[in-house]
């Protein structure tokens, strides 16, 4: 069976208008409100159209992931993951109200992630349609809160579903990706004496210790990064992304934080990554015996993603890709995704696969190419096909 030119582009185009013009926004996020719950009730709906019947699997409050099995004829089990949450509407004007131009379709949410989640559910329509069963078991998990903390993802891992492989959805062009970075988010805190900056021997400032702390972090870490760097995904890299200290112009600081990202590659391991920071700054207290320096438990520590190539889900996403759109080489990307999370802690070798440019996610402008999506439908119900006829 091949699915190629199977999908048709009007029904794609109002499945993924639907799902744009529900308002999902994480309620983390400005303007988020009850979440994914409205698209979550969609989805439902959808897999009730196809007599699948639907589960929603609680995560935070009335936010559920929703799961959906197609079944094959076959004993393998492969798992269509996508979010339903999206980042804040603005600033896109009309995020809500999705719009075609230009063989694109734009709105808040058309490429992060809502353009994966309608290939994926159109993809079991088309497996319906025209594979007579000759494919393996779908899982589609529709999950929450990935663009905050992944509790949708951790939920799922929780639930120890029993899958061969699974699918990502998330904007990658169509290439399949088997490694991307991972990241440790954490907090440096540090504490001096208030004073009134007239009598500045009085105090102590919490910035001006700071100022060596980011010192020493781009002098003693940022080297070591730059020489650990991989063919495939590049180097580690650190980034001091926020600063806050003081209370006022006319007092001394007493307190300064800064927020670090950390994005880790595949083999570093997150302890050590933690490890080494408090090293460098271990010997700058030592130099430094007036400083008061805390480095803070992480906020966010997520896993690296390193699927094999000759894994049997990268074998088959890439034959999947090549039989729907030509000749396909994997990718690595350096954000991160559910996968890894599939991968580290379910154990389940997973590709991340979708439609869309990331370089398009989180704009005023964000849109999808309508061709894409419907070839990602073909590809996933490919793929769900050839996952059946291929050697472990």
């Amino acid at each position: 069976m091949n699915f190629k030119n199977l999908a048709r582009e009007n029904e794609i185009v109002a499945l993924l208008s639907d799902l744009v013009a529900i308002e999902s926004v994480n309620p983390e996020y400005q303007g988020g409100q009850r979440g994914e719950v409205a698209v979550a009730e969609y989805v439902a709906d959808f897999l009730r159209a196809l007599n699948i019947e639907p589960a929603f699997q609680n995560v935070i409050g009335e936010r559920a992931n929703v799961l959906g099995t197609l079944r094959g004829a076959h004993d393998a089990t492969l798992i269509f993951e996508a979010h339903m949450d999206t980042v804040t509407l603005e600033p896109m004007p009309d995020a809500l109200t999705p719009k075609i131009r230009d063989g694109k379709l734009y709105g808040r949410g058309a490429c992060d992630d809502k353009a994966s989640l309608a290939a994926m559910l159109y993809a079991l329509k088309l497996l319906q349609e025209h594979a007579a069963g000759e494919h393996a078991n779908v899982l589609l998990a529709a999950v929450v809160d990935e663009e905050v903390a992944c509790r949708g993802v951790y939920a799922l891992v929780q639930s120890k579903p029993n899958a061969q492989g699974a699918i990502v959805g998330e904007p990658t062009n169509l290439m399949p990706v088997n490694a991307h970075k991972g990241v440790v988010r954490f907090r440096i805190r540090t504490r001096g004496v208030a004073a009134h900056t007239a009598h500045l021997e009085q105090g102590n400032n919490a910035i001006y210790q700071m100022m060596q702390v980011i010192r020493v972090l781009r002098e003693n870490i940022e080297p070591r990064l730059s020489a650990r760097a991989l063919s495939k995904i590049g180097a580690p890299t650190i980034c001091v992304s926020t600063i806050h200290g003081g209370l006022q112009v006319n007092i001394v600081p007493d307190e300064c934080v800064i927020e670090i990202d950390r994005r880790t590659v595949p083999g570093e391991i997150n302890e050590n990554v933690l490890r080494e920071i408090d090293a460098v700054l271990d010997d700058l207290r030592k130099r430094e015996p007036s400083f008061v320096i805390e480095r803070l438990a992480p906020d966010l520590a997520d896993y690296a993603l390193d699927t094999p190539r000759g894994a049997k889900i990268a074998r088959t996403a890439r034959a999947a890709c090549e039989m729907i759109r030509g000749a396909t080489e994997f990718g690595a990307v350096g954000y991160g995704t559910d996968a890894s999370k599939l991968s580290e802690l379910a154990h389940i070798p997973s590709i991340v696969l979708g439609p869309g440019d990331i370089a398009r996610a989180h704009t005023a402008n964000e849109f999808v190419e309508i061709e894409q999506v419907a070839q990602a439908a073909e590809i996933y119900a490919q793929l769900a096909c050839e996952f059946v006829k291929r050697e472990t």
